[in-house]
């Protein structure tokens, strides 16, 4: 009988040993932090599509929304690629750099008719270094091209590409002898032949100088989304295994300190290294300026891969279930600390498929890197996830018998355009008040930039909570309005 028990008891330890061995080897080869499969944090991350994380950098690179001209006056906008076709943009700019390419400074007039013709533009949320899309298709256009946060490629003969970096006025046209894209042009007429959001030049609904484009109408409703921090201070096991990505073999000799607030901090070599995780769940990282690592600059682009990749291995570009975060550069600053140069990667991601916005009193960016030569000095990672993978209804649905619609951006402009205009009189200072009625609100109207659609995390108000909300900047203002109830949710100076 014991001679039975102890055979049990074996046999039970090598199940074990197995089960222990291909955790491991799925974490080397497939990059997945040992803290995804040890955390005690219950699962319930919402379904993105199919279960694929970051592949190449390219991924980390995309823009922040993509505007699909059909012609004619119709235009949409996808704030996720569904159809791929950042990656086919990259691979038309790549074989377009082997061919012979006339690069040509054009006016804003061309750029807007070019907008007017079929095609697709891809709007990053800054200025991009032209480096980082040379070197991203091992291309050739920065002795040329300094910036650019859109890239529109007609679906036209010869496939003409303009590139534009608006801060600065320049647009750009970039021409070779490559034929036309076939498949690209039924990646289009694909989206247009489905229901689609139907978006409108400014000045064609208002009737002022303003090209941008405007919804008005929404073919379907986003929820309210109820989350958790992707860092939990109190899950002892995962935060372990997560600070030891940062310090590795030397975690034997890192000091732990959990604070009253209920914040949990490792550190090393007397704050030489050091990871904070807070209540909130914002995880942040620093590292002392190190002469070796930092004594000589690199470029733009070789500090984005050392960003990238570092990312990579510290928390990953996925969710706990595998899905990608569908991140998108949102800033890139030049930063120098102790006369040494580099840069700071501020990266946005997206829930169902629009940007996630986190008010900076709280947490600010939810993915920052900051790299000084080779080495990464800085990194803050913010995430959140769904928070039970039961139906989490929207709350405000029960109080309306047919459902609840989401409102137009031009009901919430009516709405809201007395706070609007006191908010735009208060700073553009005196002058603009002995102007009449109908220039202020005309001027009001051509001042308006950067309307789009996302989530903004309400925790400040609710318990983590990401409400849906339509973005408005007008002038140094930007608003974020409930898409239900048009309400001003937000609204912070620039």
């Amino acid at each position: 009988m014991v001679s039975f028990k102890k055979e049990q008891f074996k046999t039970i330890l090598l199940v074990f040993l197995i089960l222990m061995s291909m955790m491991l080897a799925h974490q080397l080869w497939m990059d997945v932090p040992l803290w995804r499969f040890l955390s005690s944090k219950p699962s319930g991350n919402m379904e993105l599509g199919k279960k694929e994380g970051i592949v190449n950098i390219s991924d980390a690179m995309s823009p922040q929304s993509i505007t699909v001209n059909f012609g004619g006056g119709l235009h949409t906008v996808l704030y996720a690629d569904a159809y791929g076709l950042w990656e086919k943009v990259l691979q038309i700019l790549q074989e377009k750099n082997a061919t012979e390419i006339d690069i040509q400074e054009v006016d804003a007039l061309k750029w807007k008719e070019a907008q007017n013709v079929k095609s697709i533009e891809m709007k990053f949320a800054c200025r991009m270094p032209i480096e980082i899309l040379s070197k991203g298709i091992q291309g050739a256009f920065k002795d040329k091209i300094a910036f650019a946060d859109s890239i529109l490629l007609l679906l036209i003969e010869n496939n003409p590409v303009y590139m534009a970096d608006s801060q600065e006025e320049k647009y750009y046209r970039l021409a070779s002898s490559k034929g036309i894209q076939d498949e690209l042009i039924e990646k289009v007429n694909q989206i247009e032949s489905k229901e689609y959001t139907h978006y409108y030049p400014i000045e064609d609904i208002y009737g002022v100088s303003n090209y941008r484009l405007m919804p008005v109408e929404w073919t379907e409703s986003l929820p309210e989304i109820k989350t958790v921090p992707e860092m939990d201070a109190a899950d002892d096991l995962g935060i372990k295994s997560f600070a030891g990505t940062f310090f590795g073999e030397n975690f034997d000799f890192v000091r732990k300190i959990r604070e009253t607030t209920g914040s949990v901090i490792y550190t090393y070599g007397y704050g030489k290294k050091s990871l904070k995780i807070n209540s909130l769940g914002v995880a942040e990282y620093i590292e002392e300026i190190d002469p070796q690592k930092t004594a000589a600059s690199v470029g733009v682009w070789e500090a984005f891969q050392i960003a990238f990749q570092f990312v990579q291995e510290h928390g990953g570009w996925t969710y706990s279930d595998g899905n990608s975060i569908k991140p998108f550069i949102k800033n890139i600053v030049p930063v120098e600390r102790e006369k040494r140069k580099g840069y700071r990667f501020i990266f946005g991601y997206r829930f169902n498929d629009v940007p996630v916005y986190h008010p900076p009193q709280i947490a600010g960016e939810a993915l920052e890197v900051e790299v000084i030569g080779s080495q990464v000095n800085y990194y803050k990672r913010f995430l959140k996830e769904k928070a039970s993978e039961a139906v989490y209804e929207y709350e405000r649905e029960l109080e309306y018998d047919d459902g609840l619609e989401m409102m137009v951006v031009t009901d919430i402009i009516n709405k809201n355009f007395d706070v609007i205009e006191k908010d735009y009189l208060r700073n553009q200072g005196q002058n603009i008040k002995e102007m009449d009625e109908e220039k202020i609100r005309d001027e009001i109207l051509e001042s308006m930039d950067s309307i789009g659609l996302g989530y903004y995390d309400q925790s400040a108000e609710k318990i983590e909570v990401l409400g849906p909300v339509w973005i408005l900047k007008v002038g140094n203002i930007t608003y974020y309005f409930d898409v239900y109830d048009g309400s001003i949710v937000s609204r912070f100076e620039n």
